[in-house]
């Protein structure tokens, strides 16, 4: 029943392309015969799926394939961060926190706010090591979202494989069944 629906339905979406063929141009320049792409006869629609489940097979194939490559792109950012961390770290990541602001403290017997102390400002040589800590623990937190993230898209990765092979052994095996 399916196989037959199909085959009328890219029969029907011939002569419709056919009719829009000469209905855009000078009638002379239709092709009347069979269709041709790239002047190369077409097989009329025996090349298209033409089962429920062929369609289901090719729509898994080309989804899990886009995420492979979204996956293996992704992949390949990741192994660079594992490698070399400070080509793919964020440059404010790598910049000591500000220092906290000065919190007024309150009067117990009134409710009243007293002025905050100002803290120190830190020496150059303080502020130095500040930075060297900051930028170390950045390479290290950067290290380590890296291979999180090479592990979850690896998983994906193998997943979206493994369904394209399962979909198209499917599918060949469904294309190559007759009728």
């Amino acid at each position: 029943m399916t196989a037959r629906l199909g085959t009328a339905l890219a029969k029907h979406l011939a002569k419709e392309a056919l009719a829009l063929d000469r209905s855009l141009g000078d009638p002379s320049k239709a092709s009347p015969g069979p269709a041709t792409v790239a002047g190369q006869p077409t097989s009329q629609g025996t090349d298209m799926p033409r089962t429920v489940l062929q369609i289901y097979a090719a729509a898994v194939c080309f989804v899990s394939v886009a995420c492979l490559a979204i996956a293996l792109g992704i992949i390949a950012f990741s192994t660079v961060g594992v490698l070399f961390p400070s080509l793919t770290v964020h440059p404010m990541s790598t910049m000591p926190p500000p220092p906290m602001p000065p919190m007024p403290f309150l009067d117990g017997v009134r409710g009243t706010a007293t002025e905050p102390a100002l803290p120190p400002k830190p020496s150059p040589e303080e502020e130095a090591k500040s930075r060297a800590q900051a930028y170390e623990n950045a390479i290290r937190l950067e290290v380590a979202d890296s291979k999180r993230s090479l592990l979850r898209w690896g998983i994906a990765a193998l997943i979206s494989g493994l369904l394209f092979l399962a979909h198209w052994k499917l599918l060949l095996r469904e294309s190559r069944r007759p009728g």
